[in-house]
């Protein structure tokens, strides 16, 4: 009676290749040891220490890296879908604010001149208990320049002569702007 002969079962499973993202350990490698970048965790590497230093949170990795399971077969996973879990997980938890990059003044010629309030804006939307800001309101307001046109294309719902807006955490008024 000779030995049973114990074969190991061996399963290879496909790697995880995402559009426009070079994922070769022998590149990455090269670009580490040439100091083109500043080592594995550098934001710009598409390691997991690299997503979390630019701003993934575990949780949108995680629920990433759920929806596309392991496969055995080779295939590409757009680079939109990781972007969009954290998109998803973002807008859960971050919190909210205005900012004007190209300010366009605009004077509101119906509100009194000299007077400002200051009105209330959800901290976010998607979270009740995180709560309220303050934001000031008067006369005078600063707009991103792309949210007007003196001529507007077909179906241009931003600010307009003669057509009415809503004010983020405002008002709606139909008053033309100066």
């Amino acid at each position: 009676m000779g030995k049973k002969i114990h074969h190991p079962q061996q399963i290879e499973f496909a790697r995880l290749n995402l559009t426009y993202t070079m994922l070769s350990k022998r590149r990455l490698l090269q670009l580490v040891q040439e100091q083109v970048v500043r080592g594995w965790d550098d934001p710009r590497m598409p390691t997991i220490s690299g997503y979390r230093r630019r701003g993934y949170t575990p949780e949108s990795i995680r629920a990433f890296c759920k929806h596309i399971g392991v496969n055995k077969m080779n295939s590409t996973v757009e680079i939109g879908v990781l972007e969009n879990f954290l998109r998803e997980d973002l807008n859960k938890r971050a919190p909210r604010r205005m900012a004007v990059l190209k300010p366009l003044k605009v004077v509101v010629t119906n509100y009194p001149e000299g007077q400002s309030e200051q009105l209330e804006a959800v901290n976010n939307p998607e979270d009740p208990a995180a709560g309220t800001r303050l934001v000031p309101f008067s006369r005078v307001l600063y707009i991103e320049q792309d949210d007007f046109r003196e001529v507007p294309p077909p179906k241009y719902f931003r600010l307009t002569p003669g057509v009415e807006v809503r004010l983020r955490y405002a008002y709606s008024s139909s008053a033309p702007a100066s």
